[in-house]
């Protein structure tokens, strides 16, 4: 048997046995950020194998990229529309599974001869802030195996990128994208259980008392912690409620505010891009190609000489 990771008790573990383990090797990358916790397996050989894992105060949700000869699942006290409890899977690219706190699982697969891979997220909501908590507790979420939802995919692909970059990425970027998953996931749960989020946005006051701070500081890396602290709200509670002001996210806001400052510094300095992407926050002279590009269509180099 072989355990994917050592976790402290309070954590997922999820345990793979393989028919020939000797021949197998599991490439693993994990990190983690404050209330989740983010893993990629690839297994290049197509051996069989079993596994299981419980959930002991955190909720889980895996995204698979593996294609299946033979192979099933089983949940807890779960079934499906046809009554079954173990839910067979072959072509499962593209699909997600969703396990709530305190359900165990197992299930066994006969992967075909590709490069399989999957990756999961494991949160704890009172972590993540107040109002997730009472989210998922406000209700009782139920299971989900191999189901689609391309808004999840889109925002667990770019989490997957970020655990697999060699390029550092900024702690506000990773938590937005792990917020926007797990808000994505309680959005798909309540409209199946008939629940509504109460949705509204900062008061004006509020609004300036976080755009100063964030010009104020905008060549470090802020976290949402202390934007949302700034107005005695969580980050969940904060991120919402940001979007529903500005009309966006409070990472594509901060970026936005980078480029016009990086903007002024191209016209009219002659600082290099490295000095530039370090002082308006990008922390990398890659990040300030890639968010310049995005905003202005044209790399920096070519604004400069534009103007």
């Amino acid at each position: 048997m072989m355990k994917l990771h050592d976790s402290p008790a309070d954590q997922a573990t999820i345990l793979l046995d393989f028919e020939a383990p000797a021949a197998v090797e599991v490439m693993h990358q994990v990190s983690e950020w404050r209330g989740f916790r983010l893993e990629h397996s690839a297994m290049p050989l197509p051996a069989a194998y079993e596994f299981k894992g419980a959930h002991v105060g955190q909720h889980y949700l895996a995204y698979h990229d593996l294609v299946l000869k033979q192979g099933d699942m089983e949940i807890d006290g779960y079934k499906d529309e046809q009554g079954r409890a173990r839910i067979p899977g072959q072509d499962l690219r593209g699909r997600l599974t969703y396990i709530p706190s305190g359900r165990a699982f197992s299930g066994w697969a006969v992967p075909e001869e590709r490069a399989n891979s999957f990756s999961t997220l494991s949160f704890r909501p009172e972590l993540m802030g107040e109002e997730l908590e009472i989210a998922f507790s406000g209700h009782e979420p139920q299971p989900q195996i191999y189901f689609v939802d391309e808004a999840l995919k889109a925002v667990m692909l770019k989490l997957e990128h970020v655990l697999k970059s060699s390029h550092p990425h900024t702690a506000l970027y990773v938590e937005s994208l792990g917020l926007a998953l797990v808000l994505g996931l309680n959005d798909n749960l309540v409209r199946a259980c008939g629940a509504a989020l109460k949705r509204g946005g900062l008061g004006r006051r509020q609004q300036e008392v976080v755009q100063a701070y964030i010009m104020a500081h905008i060549g470090k890396d802020m976290t949402l912690d202390e934007l949302a602290k700034l107005v005695d709200m969580s980050r969940f509670h904060f991120s919402r409620a940001f979007k529903v002001s500005f009309g966006e996210s409070p990472v594509r806001y901060v970026n936005r505010e980078r480029f016009r400052l990086a903007q002024a510094l191209l016209k009219d300095t002659s600082q290099p891009l490295a000095q530039i992407a370090l002082q308006v926050g990008f922390g990398s002279v890659q990040r300030l190609l890639k968010v310049f590009k995005d905003f202005a269509g044209v790399t920096p180099g070519e604004y400069r000489r534009l103007v």
